[in-house]
């Protein structure tokens, strides 16, 4: 059995600080949406796993234009989740389309302002804005990470990513959910098994890092 020896250095525990960082804005996200914000639709899809990952998108272009230099670390963190959110939301939008195209009630799209869709339905309206969504993100974070992906196994050395992303999982599930119930917080009706749910997302994440180290 081949061993590797990864020695930790000052961009790890910079990595560490920044997961541990990020897990302590969620429960103090969770309280200013339930201060803020009453529609309890836009409270859930605001709350959306994808959503925290833009804000570790955000906060990591915040770091590298503050400290001039880029954590591979937090990158290829970053690479991974952005990557695995893209495969298991479209994954899940296959099995049923309402993770994408559910009816938000009583919310007018956004585009209904301009007078030019006024011919245009909002429901039509509103799958237009949801694929613009989806492009955003779940599509754009893994081409803007692209390099982080491709060199996963040398970006830095061949450290695991799993172990990170689940923990991250399992904070926002417990901080904002506060239970495992993931498909209340996309979608309510949908007839799916939340065990089968985690289950796939454990194996999903772990297969994911192995595969992209062993590239």
């Amino acid at each position: 059995m081949k061993n590797h020896l990864v020695i930790a250095d000052d961009n790890y525990y910079i990595f560490e600080l920044f997961v541990f960082l990020s897990l302590l804005l969620m429960p103090v996200s969770k309280k200013m949406t339930n201060l803020y914000i009453s529609n309890l639709v836009v409270k859930r899809k605001l709350n959306q796993y994808t959503n925290w990952n833009i804000i570790l998108i955000f906060l990591n272009y915040i770091y590298i234009n503050i400290s001039g230099i880029e954590n591979p670390y937090i990158s290829k963190f970053i690479a991974h989740n952005s990557l695995l959110i893209n495969i298991l939301f479209h994954g899940f939008m296959l099995y049923d389309s309402r993770i994408l195209f559910e009816k938000i009630d009583d919310t007018k799209p956004f585009s209904r302002y301009l007078s030019i869709f006024n011919k245009i339905s909002d429901r039509t309206l509103l799958n237009y804005e949801y694929i613009i969504c989806d492009i955003f993100l779940h599509i754009l974070p893994v081409y803007y990470y692209y390099d982080n992906i491709v060199n996963y196994r040398i970006y830095p050395y061949d450290i695991n990513m799993y172990p990170y992303t689940l923990l991250f999982k399992f904070m926002w599930a417990l901080n904002i959910i506060e239970g495992f119930n993931v498909s209340s917080i996309y979608v309510p009706s949908l007839d799916i098994c939340n065990i089968k749910i985690i289950n796939l997302i454990v194996i999903m994440d772990y297969t994911l890092d192995k595969t992209l180290i062993s590239l």
